[in-house]
């Protein structure tokens, strides 16, 4: 009888060992679950639509079309160079939530997790996949750094190590193509340069490969530099107000031509305001007010002729 009672009593206390083990674990899963996620941003880049960026009551959209991507803000809408949405993608990837910094929704402003900071929703067609609030950016000694993020409708506030909020850009010019132009300098065959008065003039590349300004012996090295310091230009100066066509005949031009492909026509205006807008026949969305650009192509002849000893 006393061997049946022992056995019983192990029998009971063995099930209410399980009972508290089992009640452990699922209560310690839950308060991890609660208190720190796996992941925040899991995003299928294939299956995205379209993107919006807020910040400051200000939106800028970008939207899979069937050739690639447009960007578009309060007025405008451009064509946005892929390669730029895709690392918009691939930095956000790189958001881990580290530690809680706080639950309470009064705090959210201390880490501009509020409506100071940069909202990210991400839709595949109409299913909105990710919402989060990118907050305050901080650093941790000289090479450590972290953001702190909101989910949108959640109160949790994580600290994501080794990421920058404002990687993600909040400006529709970074979203664009930025290049003016871009040519293999090795086959440029002339520069045609169309100014005011009689002070146009033509570099060309003769069969023996000396460079000529208007049948002049041309300084070589200066002309090969000039040409390889204007085989890639770009700029995020845009001028979204000014439309060329309504500003006449353009008061610098440069066309250069190159070995088995369209020149590169490139114009300069001034406007009423005396500033100046260029444009590319490679890039014919790109208005740009740069006058750094107008200083680096037209050259007057006499930049190319050697110097006189």
């Amino acid at each position: 009888m006393m061997k049946k009672v022992t056995t019983l009593r192990l029998i009971i206390l063995l099930g209410i060992l399980l009972l508290i083990y089992a009640g452990t674990e699922y209560f310690s899963n839950t308060g991890r679950s609660k208190s720190l996620r796996d992941a925040l941003v899991e995003i299928d880049t294939a299956s995205v639509t379209r993107m919006l960026i807020t910040k400051d009551g200000n939106t800028i959209t970008l939207s899979k079309v069937t050739d690639g991507w447009e960007v578009s803000g309060s007025q405008n809408t451009y064509t946005a160079v892929p390669n730029r949405v895709k690392g918009a993608f691939s930095t956000l990837q790189t958001i881990k939530p580290g530690r809680v910094a706080t639950r309470n929704p009064a705090k959210w402003k201390d880490f501009q997790v509020d409506t100071t900071g940069t909202r990210v929703e991400i839709f595949e067609d109409e299913d909105k996949t990710l919402d989060i609030v990118l907050g305050r950016f901080g650093m941790q000694g000289q090479q450590r750094f972290h953001t702190y993020v909101r989910l949108f409708k959640d109160n949790a506030v994580y600290v994501a190590d080794n990421f920058m909020s404002f990687s993600i850009s909040t400006d529709v010019s970074s979203y664009r193509n930025q290049v003016l132009v871009e040519f293999n300098r090795d086959s440029v065959e002339s520069i045609h340069f169309i100014y005011p008065g009689d002070s146009s003039f033509q570099l060309v590349r003769s069969i023996d490969g000396q460079w000529l300004a208007d049948a002049i012996p041309a300084d070589s090295a200066e002309t090969v530099r000039y040409i390889s310091s204007i085989s890639k230009l770009s700029s995020g100066k845009f001028d979204n107000e000014t439309d060329p066509d309504m500003l006449g005949k353009p008061v610098y031009q440069a066309i250069v031509n190159i070995m088995n492909e369209d020149p590169a026509d490139i114009r300069a205006w001034l406007r009423p305001d005396s500033t100046m807008v260029i444009t590319s026949s490679q890039n014919m969305e790109g208005v740009f007010s740069d006058l750094s650009l107008k200083d680096k192509i037209f050259k007057s002849k006499y930049e190319f002729l050697p110097v006189e000893e």
